[in-house]
C-alpha cells in the first residue's frame, strides 16, 4: 500500500535542523537522508549554505543593526493569533493528559480483546467511549483521543457502530522465517551508512548479502525504513501509453534484441552540443557499443551498428541469428539510409509508440543511470573529455555495475552466461540463513509454555517481524 503521509516542505528552519542532525559522530546519515527525501549532494548543498551564511553572518557588525522599534499593527495580529493557537493547544494537552489519567486508573483498553473477562471488557470498552465523548466536546478530535488511550480511530469507530465485541482474537503467530536480533542489527548499520544513503532497498539488501553474509528481503528493509519514517517517495510517474506495445516477448537470451537511442551532452559553450548514441541488450544490459559524435546524422548511427556486430561477431553468422532493432521513431531510427542498412543486413526493426518511452525502458533506465551518477560532470569541456569520461563510465557499468534488474550480477556476467553460478552461490546462502533462523525460532517457540504461547508471539520484539521476502505476504517492495 502506497505511503499516504504528506511529507513537509523543507523550510530553512528544517535544513538547519538537517545540519545538526548528521554532524552528530554517531548520526544514521543515510536514515535521515531518507526520511526528508534528501540525497547525498542535497547533503553537501545544505552544508555549503550553512558554511557560508554562518560566515556572512559572523562579518555583521553589531553597530550597523536596526534598532528594535514597536509591532506594526500586523504583526500584532500574529502574535494575537499565535497566542490563541497556543492557548487552544495547550486545552487539548490538558484534556488528553485527563484521558491519559483514566486510562490509567482503567487499564489499557487493548485488553479488552481478551475473550476470559467479558464484564470487564464490555465496562472498559464503554468507560473508553465515554472518555473519547467527553475529549470532543472539549474540542479534541476523535483520532487525538483515541489515540491517547493507546487505540486507532478504526477500533473506536467500530466500537460506536455496533456494541458486539472486538473481532480481532489475538495476533498473528511469529513465523519460522522472522529475522534474527543479529541480522535486523546488519539492516540498521546499512542503512545508517553515509556512502549506502542514496542506495535502494534491493541495495541495502545487497550489501547485507556481500560484505556480511546473511540473507534479507529488500521488504525487510523497506518495512524498517518505514517504521523509521524514512521511506519518502523520490520517483517520478508518467500517464497511461495508447496503442500497442511492440512485442519483445521472444527475446530470452543475448544477441536477440538490441534496443538503442541517442543523448544529448552538454558543454561549456552555449548551444552546443555533443551526441552520444548507445546500442544495449535487450536481455543482459550490456553496452554492446557506444559513439560519440558532433552532429546527428545518419551515417552516424551506421557507425554504431558496425561497431556491435563486429564487436559481437554477428558478421559472422547467418542473417537469421542477426539481434532485432528496437528505438523510437526519432528522424535518425527511420531515415532512408537506416532501413537500407538494416535491409542489407537482415536486422529487423521494431518501433515504441510515438511519446511513449515506456515501450523501451531499458535504454531510458539506462540513461537516468549514466546522468544520474555522481561523477557526471554535466556540462563537459570539449569532445576528449566527453570522450574520456564515457570511456571509464562504459567499462565501469559493464563490468563492476551490480545491476538490481538481473538479480546484482554485471551485465557482462549476464551476457557471458556466469550469472548461474553467482546467483547458485547466493541462493546457498539464503538457505543457510534459512534454516538457521528456522532452527532459532522453533527452539524459542518449544520452550515457552503452551499457556503462555499465544502472548509470547503477540509481543514478540520488532527485530522478529517475519520477512515477506522469504516467505511471508505483504509489504511494500523498494
Amino acid at each position: 500500500m502506497a505511503d499516504s503521509r504528506q511529507w513537509q516542505r523543507l523550510t530553512a528552519e528544517r535544513k538547519f535542523r538537517i545540519f545538526l542532525e548528521t554532524r552528530r559522530p554517531d548520526a544514521p546519515v543515510g536514515e535521515i537522508l531518507r526520511k526528508y527525501g534528501l540525497t547525498l549532494e542535497d547533503l553537501r548543498a545544505i552544508e555549503e549554505a550553512v558554511e557560508s551564511s554562518a560566515i556572512a553572518g559572523l562579518k555583521v557588525r553589531a553597530g550597523h543593526r536596526k534598532p528594535m522599534g514597536p509591532p506594526s499593527a500586523e504583526e500584532y495580529e500574529q502574535l494575537c493569533r499565535e497566542l490563541r493557537e497556543k492557548e487552544r493547544a495547550l486545552a487539548e494537552l490538558t484534556v488528553e493528559y485527563t484521558l491519559l489519567k483514566k486510562n490509567e486508573r482503567w487499564g489499557s483498553p487493548s485488553d479488552a480483546a481478551e475473550p476470559r473477562w467479558p464484564r470487564t471488557r464490555v465496562t472498559a470498552r464503554e468507560a473508553s467511549l465515554r472518555a473519547v465523548a467527553e475529549a470532543q466536546a472539549a474540542g479534541v478530535s476523535q483520532k487525538r483521543g483515541a489515540q491517547a488511550l493507546g487505540l486507532s480511530a478504526r477500533t473506536l469507530q467500530r466500537w460506536q457502530r455496533a456494541g458486539a465485541p472486538p473481532r480481532r482474537r489475538g495476533g498473528n503467530p511469529q513465523p519460522w522465517n522472522a529475522l534474527l536480533p543479529e541480522e535486523h542489527g546488519l539492516i540498521v548499520a546499512a542503512v545508517a551508512r553515509r556512502d549506502l544513503a542514496d542506495g535502494s532497498c534491493r541495495t541495502l539488501a545487497f550489501w547485507v548479502l556481500e560484505h556480511a553474509g546473511r540473507y534479507v528481503s529488500h521488504v525487510a528493509v523497506w518495512r524498517y525504513l518505514h517504521a523509521q519514517g524514512a521511506s519518502a517517495p523520490r520517483g517520478r510517474c508518467r500517464g497511461e501509453p495508447v496503442g500497442a506495445k511492440p512485442d519483445t516477448v521472444f527475446a530470452q537470451r543475448p544477441n536477440t534484441l538490441w534496443c538503442w537511442d541517442i543523448t544529448h551532452l552538454r558543454t561549456t559553450q552555449p548551444w552546443v552540443f555533443l551526441y552520444r548514441s548507445v546500442l544495449l541488450d535487450w536481455v543482459s544490459r550490456k553496452v554492446i557499443a557506444w559513439h560519440l559524435a558532433e552532429t546527428l546524422e545518419s551515417r552516424e548511427v551506421l557507425t554504431l551498428w558496425d561497431r556491435g556486430l563486429q564487436d559481437e561477431g554477428r558478421l559472422e553468422v547467418p542473417q537469421h541469428g542477426y539481434p532485432w532493432s528496437l528505438s523510437d521513431r526519432g528522424t535518425q531510427m527511420r531515415s532512408r539510409l537506416t532501413r537500407r542498412f538494416f535491409a542489407r543486413t537482415g536486422v529487423a526493426p521494431l518501433y515504441a509508440r510515438p511519446r511513449t518511452p515506456n515501450d523501451n525502458p531499458e535504454i531510458e533506465a539506462f540513461f537516468s543511470t549514466l546522468k544520474g551518477r555522481l561523477t557526471y560532470p554535466g556540462r563537459f569541456e570539449s569532445w576528449g573529455h566527453a570522450q574520456a569520461w564515457c570511456a571509464e563510465f562504459f567499462r565501469w557499468y559493464n563490468d563492476e555495475h551490480h545491476h538490481s534488474r538481473l538479480g546484482f550480477v554485471t551485465p557482462a556476467q549476464r551476457h557471458a552466461g556466469l550469472h548461474t553460478q553467482v546467483l547458485a552461490e547466493r541462493a546457498a546462502v539464503k538457505a543457510q540463513c534459512l534454516a538457521e533462523r528456522r532452527a532459532h525460532n522453533t527452539q524459542n517457540l518449544a520452550a515457552i509454555p503452551a499457556e503462555a504461547a499465544t502472548s509470547e508471539r503477540n509481543t514478540a520484539p520488532g527485530p522478529g517481524r517475519a520477512e515477506a521476502g522469504a516467505g511471508g505476504t505483504g509489504g511494500r517492495p523498494g
